[in-house]
Order: C-alpha cells, then sequence, then structure tokens
C-alpha cells in the first residue's frame, strides 16, 4: 500500500516502492500496461466506481467463505427405528469435508448396539456417524458432499431402535462455497 503524492501536475510520474510508475493525466493517476483490474480489463486501466464495487463484491464473498456453516441439534429422548432427526434444507454453497469432517455426535447415555445414522443429501446417503455398543462418541465416515442452495441435508436414526441411546447432541460444520 502506498499514497500518491499531493498536489500533483499533470505530466507528473510516481513510481511505487515496488518500482510501478503512475502517470497524473491531469484527473487521475494512470497505471502501466499489463494492469489488469476486478472487472478484467487489461491494458492502461483507471479505476472506476465499478472496478471499486467489483473488488468489495470479492472481499464480501471471500470473508464469507472463511466463515463456517455451523448447526447443531439435540435429541433428548430416544430416537425411534429410522427416524428423521435432522431435515435442514441448505440457505447457501456449502461442502461438507470428507468423513464429515468436524462434525461431531455425543450422546449422554451410552448404546446397547451399534447403531448407525445415515447422513444424506436430497435422501441420497453420503455419510454415516456409528456409536458402538458401550459408545457415547460417534465414529464418522462419508465422502465429501457439497451443497447448493434448495438441497436438503437430513440425518436418519439407526434402522433398529437403541432402546438407551439417548440425550444425542450432533454437530454439523461446512465450509461455504
Amino acid at each position: 500500500m502506498f499514497n500518491f503524492p499531493n498536489s500533483p501536475n499533470p505530466g507528473d510520474t510516481y513510481s511505487s516502492p515496488a518500482g510501478t510508475t503512475y502517470t497524473f493525466d491531469g484527473a487521475v493517476w494512470i497505471g502501466p500496461a499489463g494492469v489488469t483490474s476486478v472487472a478484467g480489463r487489461t491494458g492502461i486501466v483507471v479505476l472506476t466506481t465499478s472496478d471499486l464495487a467489483d473488488f468489495a463484491a470479492a472481499a464480501a464473498a471471500a470473508a464469507r467463505a472463511a466463515i463456517p456453516w455451523e448447526a447443531g441439534v439435540c435429541i433428548g429422548s430416544v430416537p425411534l427405528a429410522n427416524e428423521v432427526i435432522v431435515y435442514h434444507e441448505m440457505r447457501s454453497n456449502l461442502r461438507v469435508g470428507t468423513n464429515l469432517l468436524n462434525w461431531d455426535l455425543n450422546a449422554g447415555v451410552a448404546a446397547t448396539a451399534s447403531s448407525v445414522f445415515s447422513v444424506r443429501k436430497n435422501g441420497v446417503q453420503f455419510g454415516t456417524i456409528t456409536v458402538a455398543p458401550g459408545g457415547t462418541v460417534g465414529t464418522l465416515s462419508g465422502t465429501q458432499t457439497d451443497f447448493a442452495n434448495g438441497d436438503i441435508l437430513s440425518i436418519i436414526a439407526p434402522s433398529s431402535q437403541d432402546l438407551t441411546l439417548q440425550n444425542i447432541g450432533i454437530t454439523m460444520i461446512a465450509t461455504r462455497l
């Protein structure tokens, strides 16, 4: 980042610390050929209000992408066999990482038998969360999956009801695209 000199005269030149030379045309500083603006124009470029708006939009998109999507669900009782315990319509483009990266399942009361929860996109399984007999923590597996606005994320309880597995909390985290 550098500042141009105050009160320039038409024809004045200024070299940035990086060695790039700019020329004042009486109204604006003109950069050298080969500069590309956010709007994709090349050559001698005068940045316009539109360029700045495009840059602001690109910066806002990058900032949104840096903030993960996170949601949680708590099931206080024993889920029924094949119960839909999560049904969520996405409102933005998201990516769930391989093996449900950064997700977790914790239960307050341990499972009696192996309990496998199905994680689905639009009804198609892409992951599982398995709680082992005597366990209270889920083992996660699955493929990286992208969601678009309007896609449905669902989690289905095990096909056989485990009468002891309860007080279940699931944290879901995804990356914004």
